[in-house]
């Protein structure tokens, strides 16, 4: 049932049933259950942005199953403790858990697990600025996860493919990804996955200049996130939204959206994140300056690309674990 309910979104009630069935393993004295909800917990905890506590539970079941023999468990954790990781942007140290989860995942054909540790280290890249390597990367897991039939590794896949074309400036090859990732993230009801291939369509439109469309977009990702808890994901969407007004001259909302998004990275032990957004202020437009109604597209390798890049940051997200029956 908490594995149901943390697939939902709903991650409130999945950690009290977890909570209740872990002290029932533990009253019973099976090692193995109470490790499983210890995970789970973990992973709840990293996509809610506690990390500090997320990396406790994860390290604690991890323990546990090395003990027990029990190679997938580690594996599932460790991969977890990679992308705590990576959403703190210790991105080198992100990869070495990924790639240590990737191996043992492959040495006992957990594909599925293999294919998700791949994208992660592409979202690592990212975050390292590495975008022709992080497409490959990204390729690569969406046609193992296509092979084994995972919507939610497909959309996933889709969104992050989406994400690096906006960065490639391959702008007309974004909408396709997005929309996909999104419809299919609405068939298996992750509202969260949604919001963020949401969150990327307003980027698009705002990069577009269609900037009325960019806010209404970013809007609902940002009120789906705060729904599910998701600090990170709401902050992303407050940074997007400086940059329309920024677009459209309206400094005051600027301000004020900084403001949001610099609280809630500060929260989620992003300081750099809090910098970055503050930094934006800089941008401000004089009242008087007419507003951008143009469409910008340089070529990947201008100084423009690159500086547009810096200031988007890494696309660093937290990633839904995988249905994949966890341990079974």
């Amino acid at each position: 049932m908490g594995e149901i309910l943390r697939v939902l979104d709903r991650y409130d009630e999945a950690m009290a049933k977890l909570e209740d069935a872990k002290a029932t393993y533990e009253a019973i004295g099976y090692r193995f259950g109470a490790a499983n909800c210890t995970g789970s917990m973990g992973e709840i905890l990293r996509m809610l942005n506690r990390y500090d506590e997320a990396m406790e539970k994860l390290e604690d079941a991890k323990v546990t199953y090395e003990a027990m023999g029990n190679r997938l468990g580690a594996a599932h954790c460790t991969r977890s403790m990679g992308d705590v990781l990576s959403g703190l942007g210790r991105y080198t140290e992100a990869m070495e858990k990924l790639e240590d989860s990737k191996t043992t995942y492959e040495a006992i054909g957990h594909r599925l697990g293999a294919a998700h540790c791949t994208r992660s280290i592409g979202d690592a890249l990212s975050g390292l600025g590495r975008y022709t390597e992080v497409m490959e990367k990204i390729e690569i897991a969406k046609a193992t996860t296509e092979s084994i039939g995972s919507r939610e590794g497909i959309a996933e896949c889709s969104t992050s493919m989406g994400d690096i074309l906006i960065l490639l400036n391959r702008l007309d090859e974004v909408q396709e990804h997005l929309e996909n990732a999104k419809a299919m993230f609405e068939a298996i009801g992750s509202r969260d996955g949604s919001a963020r291939a949401t969150r990327s369509m307003g980027n698009l439109l705002r990069l577009m200049n269609h900037h009325n469309q960019a806010i209404e977009r970013l809007e609902e990702a940002r009120v789906t996130f705060e729904a599910t808890g998701s600090r990170s994901g709401a902050a992303r969407c407050f940074r997007y939204l400086v940059m329309v007004y920024i677009d459209q001259g309206r400094n005051s909302e600027a301000v004020s959206m900084v403001g949001r998004a610099a609280t809630l990275s500060l929260e989620i032990k992003r300081p750099d994140e809090a910098d970055s957004c503050r930094a934006l202020l800089k941008e401000l437009r004089p009242a008087d300056e007419p507003r951008k109604t143009e469409v910008v597209r340089p070529s990947v390798a201008s100084s423009t690309t690159v500086a547009d890049a810096r200031r988007e940051g890494a696309v660093w997200r937290a990633c839904m674990y995988e249905d994949d029956k966890r341990l079974g």
